[in-house]
């Protein structure tokens, strides 16, 4: 897949279109025909990536972190978000199980996730409740003890999060592609009015309001310890979610995603008019 190449760019320029182009995760087939991990392959960042962005109008960066791709370049760039796309919420915070924490994402973002598994034992004995980790992901649906891998289907996703109590994600701070990625996973969740626990990226970490809206765990005694409380109090499940909610609505909703669109549009037009 080539499409995106700065002779390709060039061409869209001729016919009087400008090109702006979604960070995203940045991970790129090339010229080369080959896929590259454009954080730990810098002879592909400096060979194909960093003249592809030297052509393009403008960026939507997905995290603050993608701020260094073109910071030698006078480009106009903007952080936009998703709008929210949830059409269902959680309204009822039991107490009585089971209690159903969420993850969704692709399986091969799933290993981090393991480290869950002896803190969930260790909370299953501790308050004798039932609890499940659900992976909402790739694959067939099946049962493995208290972990349920539940098939993602584009028609129902949004409910499958309404019918949880708790998400969490694990972005591990070592890992530059994680770091990097945007804060898409978290929001979804937030919009479903479920509060979240997260190892967060960097753009996580500009959405969530610790202990407001959300909490940040770094290790397995935070974890055990911001779990523990939500498991053991709904009233606690029911502010944090409705708060998250709250807070995402104003951010991303479609008006003020769309008007940061429109920004960066004109930005564009003013920096690059349109010929003729």
């Amino acid at each position: 897949m080539t499409f995106f190449i700065p002779n390709v760019v060039r061409d869209l320029h001729a016919r009087g279109i400008r090109v702006i182009y979604d960070t995203a995760d940045i991970r790129h087939v090339f010229a080369d025909g080959k896929g590259h991990d454009l954080y730990t392959d810098r002879a592909a960042w400096e060979k194909y990536y960093r003249p592809f962005v030297g052509s393009v109008d403008g960026l939507i960066l997905a995290n603050p972190r993608q701020q260094d791709v073109d910071d030698d370049q006078a480009i106009p760039r903007m952080k936009i978000a998703l709008p929210l796309l949830n059409r269902h919420r959680r309204t009822r915070y039991a107490h009585a199980g089971p209690i159903r924490l969420i993850w969704q994402g692709y399986p091969e973002n799933m290993p981090p996730m393991l480290r869950l598994h002896p803190i969930l034992d260790r909370l299953r004995l501790d308050t004798g409740l039932d609890i499940r980790l659900v992976y909402n992901t790739k694959g067939a649906a099946r049962r493995e003890g208290p972990i349920e891998y539940t098939q993602w289907n584009v028609h129902r996703w949004d409910r499958v999060l309404a019918e949880a109590d708790i998400a969490v994600a694990i972005k591990p701070l070592d890992d530059p592609y994680q770091q990097r990625k945007p804060a898409t996973k978290v929001i979804s969740y937030m919009a479903a009015a479920l509060p979240v626990v997260c190892t967060p990226s960097q753009a996580d970490r500009q959405v969530i309001h610790h202990g407001k809206t959300g909490f940040f765990a770094y290790n397995d005694q935070e974890w055990y310890d911001y779990l523990h409380a939500l498991i053991q109090d709904p009233s606690l499940r029911s502010r944090i979610g409705n708060a998250a909610r709250r807070q995402v609505i104003e951010a991303y909703g479609d008006k003020q995603v769309a008007a940061e669109y429109e920004d960066l549009f004109e930005r564009v037009l003013a920096n690059r008019p349109m010929p003729g």
